[in-house]
C-alpha cells in the first residue's frame, strides 16, 4: 500500500469513527473501490453496486439493503447508481443515534476515544458509545470522559473520568 492510500484509509476509518455516514468521492480510475478493499475494518460488509444484483436489490428495497448483516460497517461501492440509498441511509442513521465526540490518533496511529459531559457526575452508561466503538474497531483503545467534577476516576479496563480542569493543569 503506497503513502497515499495509507493516508486515505487512515482518514476514512477516522471519519467512521466520529461520523454516521463517510462519502469517498474521487475522480473515475483513482483508487476509490480499491480504498474501500484494502480498510480492513472488522466485520465491514463491502457491497458493490456495479454488480448488476446487487444494484436491483439496492433498488427495489432501499431500507432493507441498508441493514448491516455484519458487526461491523457496511461499505457500499457507486453508491450512487441507487440514488433511493441516501434517503434509507438518512432515516436509518437519525433512528439508530450513535455519536463520539472525538477519537484522537498520533503518528503511530494509537488512538483514543473523549466524550466530554457537561456534568459533575459520571455514570459507566457514559462510556456507551466508546465502548461501541471499542468492541468494533479498536479493543485496545483506552475511553476518557471529560466532565466537571474534580477527581480522575477509574471505570473499568482503560476507562476514566478525568475532569476538564486537569486539561489545564488546575
Amino acid at each position: 500500500m503506497n503513502t497515499i492510500s495509507r493516508w486515505a484509509a487512515t482518514a476514512v476509518r477516522h471519519a467512521l469513527a466520529v461520523r454516521r455516514i463517510v462519502y469517498v468521492a474521487g475522480a473515475r480510475q483513482c483508487g476509490k473501490s480499491t480504498l474501500l478493499e484494502l480498510l480492513d475494518l472488522p466485520g465491514a460488509e463491502l457491497r458493490t453496486l456495479d454488480d448488476t444484483a446487487i444494484r436491483q436489490a439496492a433498488e427495489s428495497a432501499p431500507n432493507e439493503f441498508v441493514t448491516r448483516t455484519g458487526s461491523g460497517p457496511l461499505l457500499i461501492d457507486e453508491v450512487q447508481k441507487a440514488p433511493d440509498l441516501f434517503s434509507a441511509m438518512k432515516m436509518k442513521v437519525d433512528k439508530d443515534r450513535r455519536e463520539i465526540d472525538f477519537i484522537l490518533s498520533d503518528a503511530g496511529g494509537r488512538l483514543l476515544g473523549v466524550e466530554v459531559k457537561a456534568g459533575s457526575a459520571v455514570r459507566s452508561d457514559d462510556f456507551r458509545h466508546l465502548d461501541w466503538f471499542r468492541g468494533k474497531f479498536a479493543p485496545d483503545m483506552p475511553a476518557i470522559v471529560l466532565y466537571t467534577g474534580d477527581k480522575i476516576l477509574p471505570f473499568g479496563r482503560k476507562r476514566y473520568a478525568v475532569p476538564i480542569a486537569a486539561l489545564f493543569g488546575c
